[in-house]
């Protein structure tokens, strides 16, 4: 099959990934799912989180 010269899959992975890379970034920036994110690796890890977190 082949690609069609409009089409850049490099481009397009570069976009998904950015779209993909804000809407998690959005998600964790609500507290709920923030510490939902904290308790499961609390639960995973045995040790508290110590990233980044979202809203800073």
């Amino acid at each position: 099959m082949k690609e069609s010269p409009e089409f850049n899959f490099e481009e397009e992975q570069r976009v998904v990934c950015s779209i993909l890379a804000k809407k998690v970034k959005e998600y964790y920036r609500d507290p709920e799912h923030q510490r939902q994110f904290e308790e499961w690796y609390q639960q995973k890890y045995g040790k508290p989180y110590e990233g980044k977190r979202a809203d800073s």
